[in-house]
Formats: C-alpha cells, structure tokens, sequence
C-alpha cells in the first residue's frame, strides 16, 4: 500500500470513528435487528418507489395510493427505532457533505455539488 493509499484509509477509519457515523452505525443496527422496524421502513420506501414510477411515466397516483403512502409513514413516523435511523442516517450525510464540501475548498476540484461524491 502506497502513502497515499495509506492516508486515504486512515482518514476513512477517522471518520468512521465520528460520533455521527458511530451514532449512524448503532441506528442501522437496531434497524437490522427489529423485524417490524425494517419492514416498516421497507414499506414506505416501496410504496414511494411505486408513487415516483407512476408519475415518471406520466400515469396517475390513485387516492387509494396517497392514502396507504400516508399511513405507512404515519406507521414510520410512530417507531423509535425507524426516527432514530432516519435522523443518524441524516447527520452522517450532512458529516459527508461537509467533508465533500472542504475537500473541494481545499484542493479546487469539485466534490461535492454537480455529480461529486455528496452531490
């Protein structure tokens, strides 16, 4: 491994050792070992995914559709361990961001922002 290489792997085990991404890592965690949690999160990402495609393709998303998107969300939104998730899940991607957004000060070439590694 190379110096540069090295560098690049100990900063990516810094940042992994963050209290955002630790607080992250513990979140998905509990996800993982909640079976109602996963689903519940699983659910409402579905029934987005279907909602998006519907509209992409110019077809319309029945009442029914909103009204079952609202109450698995209203379902989300009810579960510990689900807001814990999304809320770490939020901080550590503004923390990358961040870090996107200093290297690109620091170096001129553009991470974060038009298609780089946060944008």
């Amino acid at each position: 491994m190379n110096n540069l290489d090295q560098k690049i792997k100990e900063f990516g085990d810094y940042i992994l050792q963050t209290p955002e991404f630790l607080r992250f890592q513990k979140a998905a965690e509990r996800l993982e070992n909640d079976k109602d949690a996963l689903t519940t999160i699983q659910n409402v990402q579905e029934r987005i995914q279907t909602i998006v495609t519907l509209q992409q393709n110019g077809l319309p998303v029945s009442d029914e559709q909103r009204q079952e998107l609202n109450m698995a969300q209203a379902k989300m939104r009810a579960n510990e361990i689900c807001m814990e998730y999304l809320r770490s899940q939020n901080i550590a991607v503004a923390l990358a961001r961040k870090i996107c957004n200093q290297l690109t000060q620091e170096t001129g070439i553009p991470f974060a922002g038009g298609g780089g590694c946060c944008g």
